[in-house]
């Protein structure tokens, strides 16, 4: 079977090249980056969830240079192909695009922005849900989080509250202000559970 955009996979793994990042070895990134190079199927939801959670790993720990690249190449993907859920693709254009505007790299982030709120084939508009803060894990609200076990709680918030920076919330209680600060809070989170740690 021949798998859709492998030209587009291959520009993927060369850019992030996980093995010139230095991560070390036991570190929580690594499975993701592996799988990523092992497969990336378009039509496939588990590489396209490695695929978004590569990029907001690029992104939390400072790799934005390549977190950008890879948002710009994947606006070779058009929206609308039936095989691909978008939904993941989306999100490797709003994370880099959140982080960079909150770093003040505004011009590097202005084609993100235009990717995300008009993206190359068929309309994209996100559901409500993922823009009314509803959605969100709130590891710091669930007496169910352990973060031995969830640190895909805090990583996925920062994905969806990346969403809402970018696209604007539906809800006046996530004002820009207040979506950074979660942000912060989730950033400060994962970055401080064993094996997650930063490592530059």
């Amino acid at each position: 079977m021949k798998h859709l955009y492998q030209d587009i996979a291959r520009q993927v793994v060369s850019t992030i090249d996980w093995q010139s990042l230095g991560i070390p070895k036991g570190h929580g990134a690594l499975t993701v980056f592996k799988s990523i190079e092992k497969r990336l199927w378009f039509e496939s939801c588990p590489d396209l969830s490695d695929l978004y959670t590569g990029v907001a790993i690029l992104c939390i720990y400072g790799f934005l240079d390549r977190a950008r690249q890879v948002g710009l190449i994947l606006s070779a993907v058009p929206c609308g192909t039936p095989e691909v859920q978008y939904s993941y693709i989306h999100s490797c254009f709003t994370l880099p695009c959140c982080f960079l505007e909150r770093s003040g790299a505004i011009d590097e982030a202005a084609p993100l922005r235009q990717l995300a709120l008009n993206p190359p084939g068929a309309p994209f508009r996100l559901g409500p849900r993922a823009l009314d803060g509803s959605m969100l894990k709130a590891f710091y609200a669930d007496k169910d989080y352990d973060r031995k076990y969830h640190a895909g709680w805090p990583l996925s918030d920062i994905a969806t509250l990346s969403d809402m920076w970018v696209m604007g919330s539906t809800s006046p209680e996530y004002t820009k202000q207040r979506i950074g600060e979660l942000i912060d809070v989730n950033l400060a989170e994962i970055r401080s559970i064993p094996k997650w740690e930063p490592w530059q």
